[in-house]
């Protein structure tokens, strides 16, 4: 079902795709169809800028999963004057150090780093200062 498909004024992209088990995991391998609507025609975007859209998509919901499951802003009792912006811009320079460092265990490394206050100023680059 891979391709385009005309559909009124706009078009549809159908895709499959499958996600294999890891070696020695319990989970099966998965399999899942995918369907992609837009109000575009075929002449006006490509699938790679289509693709590009999707990706750009999903990359905004991972932010928004690390904020409410790995520091759980949705049971943050942070709710006046500046503080919610001020605790999201923080949460979000953590985020931008961990990618930069190639951390991909977020609530690990969060952990670690709070056992570890020190570790805090060498994902920002400043090993000689001393916390406190």
């Amino acid at each position: 079902m891979t391709g385009w498909r005309e559909a009124g004024s706009g078009s549809a992209r159908g895709n499959r795709r499958e996600r294999g088990a890891r070696p020695g995991s319990h989970i099966r391998c998965r399999r899942e169809a995918v369907l992609y609507l837009t109000s575009l025609s075929a002449d006006e975007t490509t699938p790679e800028d289509l693709l590009a859209h999707v990706r750009g998509h999903w990359r905004v919901e991972h932010a928004h999963w690390l904020h409410d499951v790995a520091w759980k802003d949705d049971k943050s009792l942070i709710r006046t004057g500046n503080g919610p912006q001020i605790w999201s811009a923080l949460t979000n320079l953590v985020i931008t150090l961990f990618r930069i460092h190639g951390v991909t265990g977020y609530a690990a490394e969060t952990r670690r780093t709070a056992q570890v206050p020190s570790r805090s100023l060498q994902l920002l680059n400043l090993p000689g200062l001393s916390p406190g």
